[in-house]
């Protein structure tokens, strides 16, 4: 093993197995950050329809998010992470997605959780 830490140009450490941004967003009435990591904020596009916007740009939009969420009552829906979304693109600088419940109707959620894997600009 090396204790070789390896950079990128602007002088970061590529670490792919780390999670580069996490969030946990209130996803009903005035929707918040609760908590995070290398995330400014979330958008509300209506119902079910959220944007997470990233403070450090990822190197391409080649990374990936993995979701969860909990319902309105308090449950667990079974969901869908939508990262390219209907009306935003997935951006280096943040991600669109659409929480479904088990109909499949779009619906909001109580939480929202995200993790963002890949390469910081």
């Amino acid at each position: 093993m090396s204790d070789v830490i390896a950079t990128n140009v602007n002088g970061r450490a590529i670490e792919p197995e780390r999670v580069k941004a996490w969030v946990n967003l209130q996803g009903t009435g005035a929707i918040s950050v609760r908590d995070s990591l290398n995330v400014s904020s979330g958008t509300d596009y209506g119902t079910g329809n959220y944007g997470v916007n990233m403070t450090i740009a990822m190197s391409s939009t080649n990374y990936i998010t993995q979701g969860n969420m909990q319902g309105l009552n308090g449950g667990n829906l079974a969901g869908h992470v939508n990262e390219m979304g209907l009306h935003i693109n997935h951006t280096v600088l943040g991600f669109y997605y659409t929480t479904y419940n088990t109909t499949p109707s779009i619906t909001d959620v109580h939480a929202f959780y995200a993790v963002v894997f890949g390469d910081l600009a």
